[in-house]
């Protein structure tokens, strides 16, 4: 938030966060593998 310029304590916070848990918290980061 602090890089968007929104306050990471506000609405807009509850609101963005919101979102991402209705999505299903999507993660679009390297996926996990086992060895």
């Amino acid at each position: 938030m602090p890089l968007r310029g929104g306050n990471p304590f506000g609405q807009e916070f509850f609101d963005l966060y919101g979102a991402y848990k209705e999505a299903g918290s999507p993660y679009h980061g390297i996926p996990r593998t086992t060895a």
